[in-house]
């Protein structure tokens, strides 16, 4: 945890120097911590760590772990309207949730249908 504006953040990565990365890691993202009992999706610093990644995440995994946070609701509809792949999954994406690179994957696909069913079924959210 780090002191960001007077108020704590979770850093991204920490090195031994003592600097610190506040940007999201698409593929480890803090996003995912409520998933692992880490912490509550209501924790206010997860909350505040999550509201300084903003909406403009390019990587449909963030988009994924971004459906266990506090911004589940804006994703779902987010999801209604993206073309992605011909309707698959591909690994980046633009605001408008196109395939930008690596398109038609499989296996990103699985996280995206098993996500959505999580924030709907098990946490209750609705579009």
């Amino acid at each position: 945890m780090i002191e960001r504006e007077g108020k704590s953040t979770y850093a991204s990565a920490v090195d031994l120097a003592g600097g610190t990365s506040l940007d999201d890691d698409p593929l480890g993202s803090a996003l995912w911590l409520p998933l692992y009992d880490t912490v509550t999706r209501q924790d206010s610093t997860y909350r505040r760590t999550v509201k300084a990644f903003g909406a403009e995440a390019r990587w449909l995994a963030q988009q994924c772990a971004r459906l266990i946070g506090p911004d589940s609701a804006a994703v779902l509809q987010w999801l209604r309207r993206a073309p992605l792949d011909n309707g698959f999954a591909a690994e980046e994406v633009d605001a408008d949730g196109r395939a930008r690179a690596n398109g038609g994957d499989a296996a990103l696909s699985g996280l995206l249908a098993w996500s959505v069913w999580y924030a709907v079924n098990a946490l209750g959210e609705r579009p």
